[in-house]
């Protein structure tokens, strides 16, 4: 409701971007599937920026199960975006919308990707495997936590 209100409210680039993060931020398997798709396709209607502001909207704090749910797919559309999109979308793309939940399970499935593909871009390897190390010392700190 609030980003139907906001198209009309404000009908520049500016109002629409706006309407666009509204509804990829919204809480449903179904709307996160039809983002993903757009951030798969080679031939999008979205500028690149408008892309990234996507990407980056698309899991809010709160929606880590959507995220964890879709995970295997967001992995697997790196496969597609690598070959269209430039290093700043994979970038946020990795940072954003990759699940990453502090768990061995999230570096399971990210290293799984990894093996799986020989010719990643040194940028999107640098990138996952920065992810990997954020994951550990995340699962370092945690536990010395759960110990106090």
């Amino acid at each position: 409701e609030l980003a139907r209100k906001e198209k009309f409210a404000d009908p520049s680039m500016r109002g629409s971007d706006f309407t666009i993060l509204c509804e990829a931020s919204t809480p449903s398997i179904e709307t996160k599937q039809k983002f993903l798709s757009i951030l798969e396709s080679p031939k999008s209607l979205y500028s690149n920026s408008t892309l990234r502001m996507i990407a980056g909207s698309l899991f809010p704090h709160g929606q880590k199960n959507l995220q964890r749910e879709l995970n295997y797919r967001i992995l697997g559309a790196i496969d597609s975006a690598e070959k269209f999109r430039d290093d700043s979308f994979l970038n946020v793309y990795v940072k954003s919308v990759i699940n990453t939940n502090c768990d061995e399970q999230s570096i399971k499935q990210i290293q799984e990707y990894i093996s799986n593909r020989k010719n990643l871009r040194p940028g999107l390897k640098k990138n996952l495997l920065n992810l990997i190390d954020t994951e550990n010392s995340c699962i370092v700190v945690r536990k010395k936590f759960e110990f106090l």
